[in-house]
């Protein structure tokens, strides 16, 4: 079955309910992303959500492998919002596509500026979990949720990792 002709209002509609419902089918964002793009008044549709839709566009991107576009998103995020944690937390997921290792060192440099970026310290126990480092990541989440102690995330990592270990 075919499907439908695509629409810059029904694009930006369907983009729009993923964000709300934090919907993520990087493939279906990608290709909706991209139309919204390549129209004419695509960007100038969006309005205000401009910058949410270009954060939404470039983790999708950055989910299937296009990282030209991810880096396309992230520039134009970069003028708009120069010093946005926001902004440091996309730059260090396309970091993280091309190289685990990097990414750590630019989580680490950015939490000796902020320790308070919360999404920036749970990229860094993400990537140490990536790379096994289980010790180190156990000790980053205690530490993260002596500070954030809320943190429901936080707390169902620790324990799936307390699981792991047989702790």
């Amino acid at each position: 079955m075919a499907q439908p002709t695509l629409t810059l209002s029904t694009a930006l509609s369907d983009l729009s309910t993923a964000r709300v419902r934090a919907h993520r089918d990087s493939n279906e964002i990608v290709r909706k992303g991209l139309f919204v793009l390549e129209q004419k008044n695509g960007l100038k549709a969006l309005g205000g959500d401009i910058w949410d839709f270009l954060e939404q566009l470039t983790i999708a991107a950055l989910d299937i492998g296009q990282v030209e576009l991810a880096d396309d998103c992230i520039a134009r995020l970069e003028v708009q919002f120069p010093k946005s944690p926001r902004v440091d937390v996309l730059r260090g997921m396309r970091i993280e596509a091309k190289d685990l290792g990097l990414a750590l060192e630019y989580y680490e440099h950015t939490l000796e500026n902020d320790e308070t970026n919360v999404a920036i310290w749970k990229r860094l126990i993400a990537v140490l979990r990536q790379q096994n480092k289980t010790e180190r990541c156990v000790k980053e989440l205690v530490t993260f949720l002596d500070t954030f102690y809320s943190d429901l995330e936080g707390w169902l990592e620790l324990a799936d990792l307390y699981a792991s270990l047989n702790l």
